[in-house]
């Protein structure tokens, strides 16, 4: 009977492991042909970066609702993820904090370099 669990355990890993390695390859062909399309539209990188520097204002209201939108989300899965057996509160609240702290820094990196700070 062991024998047979550990094998639908490895077969379940398996699955999410391809499943994984789709994503991510799904995942770099946009991320390659948004690079490419950006390329034929800007022509350069340096006319990209001042087109970014312009609009850096409405992009930010774009990634402020996005980060709404993910933190909404979050609020309606998070009492399912601390009903698991695995998760505890004081693990998910470090994860919380390491994430508004991640994107608070990054946020605060492009609002230095859109103000002229780092360059």
């Amino acid at each position: 009977m062991s024998a047979a669990l550990a094998q639908t355990k490895s077969l379940r890993l398996a699955k999410w492991l391809l499943l994984g390695v789709f994503i991510l390859a799904i995942v770099s062909a946009i991320v390659l042909l948004l690079g490419i399309a950006a390329m034929r539209i800007f022509g350069s990188v340096q006319l990209w970066e001042a087109w970014r520097l312009e609009h850096y204002w409405h992009l930010l209201l774009w990634r402020i609702l996005l980060y709404s939108i993910l933190v909404g989300f979050w609020l309606k899965v998070r009492p399912h993820v601390l009903s698991r057996p695995t998760s505890t509160p004081k693990r998910m609240i470090k994860i919380e904090v390491l994430a508004g702290l991640l994107i608070t820094l990054l946020e605060i990196s492009k609002a230095a370099v859109q103000m002229g700070w780092l360059s």
